[in-house]
């Protein structure tokens, strides 16, 4: 009795179709990976027709078929390894673990704009999500000024110039108020702006992760509510009171001498209320909810 093996000559056409495939799509820039996926039920095909064509070719001989389990084994692991990208694919994943490997950053400076803050205008509210560093200085004039730098990590120039066009500093009137906000791309870590407001305008600073204020000149009261960690340098001439609440006197810190004592809120948890005077304390800047405060006397 003959013995004939199955499976060698289905391995070996595989491995050549899909060597010749990562050729073929290396020179026309193309995607190895999209060509397998379409052709690989080829694959069973050849192992199918191997079967056939050596039962039909032996049927008058008394011969013994032998799989060859290795070859076998190959080639379910490439069948497999198929199924699995395709369901990929399908799914979208595929997609997204190709564009997050070609993922670059794209650096970008966002224009100057100015806006004229007419004289019925008595606060400014600057919301400071999606922003990572939100830098803001008090100066004298009537005009908002922004800038700031924007990281876009992106798989391509072309979808990070798009990105970068939708994004700017958006400032809207509603009665007596200015709301200041940031318009566009998404990215918390990578995105400064840089704002420069009048400084006889009551101010209010939402949801900002890190602070850094300058308050050359002081003609207004100033709330700043929310973030991680606010950085302040304070001019001594000022005419201020600053009051901050956080949960340590560690939290506080600067080249300042803080006032204050240990409280206890409704909850039972313990914070620290801090104070610093300026001449007279006529204007107001209260801190609170931000994790860590530090302020310079300038």
């Amino acid at each position: 009795m003959k013995s004939r093996r199955v499976g060698t000559i289905s391995m070996g056409i595989s491995l050549i179709a899909f060597g010749v495939l990562i050729f073929f799509a290396q020179f026309n820039k193309m995607s190895a990976l999209r060509l397998a996926i379409n052709i690989w039920p080829g694959v069973l095909i050849l192992l199918g027709g191997e079967i056939l064509w050596t039962n039909y070719r032996d049927k008058d001989e008394d011969t013994r078929l032998r799989y060859d389990l290795f070859s076998i084994f190959i080639v379910f692991v490439i069948v497999m390894s198929s199924v699995v990208l395709y369901g990929m694919m399908e799914i979208g994943a595929l997609e997204y673990i190709q564009s997050k490997v070609s993922e670059k950053n794209y650096s970008y400076e966002l224009p100057l704009q100015d806006y004229v803050v007419d004289e019925h205008i008595d606060k400014i509210i600057i919301d400071g999500d999606k922003v990572a560093t939100l830098n803001i200085r008090s100066d004298v004039g009537n005009k908002i000024l922004s800038t700031g730098n924007l990281d876009i990590i992106s798989d391509s120039q072309e979808k990070a110039d798009n990105l970068f066009g939708e994004s700017k500093v958006n400032i809207e009137k509603l009665n007596n108020t200015l709301y200041v906000s940031y318009k566009g791309y998404n990215n918390y870590y990578g995105t400064s702006l840089n704002l420069v407001v009048p400084s006889n305008i009551d101010v209010e600073i939402s949801n900002g992760n890190t602070i850094d204020v300058v308050m050359d000149k002081v003609e207004g009261n100033w709330v700043v509510d929310g973030g991680n960690k606010m950085k302040m340098r304070l001019n001594k001439d000022a005419n201020v009171k600053v009051q901050a609440v956080t949960d340590g006197q560690h939290y506080l810190s600067g080249n300042v001498d803080w006032e204050g004592s240990e409280g206890e809120t409704n909850g039972g948890d313990y914070t620290h209320r801090r104070e610093l005077t300026y001449g007279e304390g006529m204007y107001k800047l209260n801190i609170l909810n931000i994790r860590e405060v530090v302020v310079d006397e300038i």
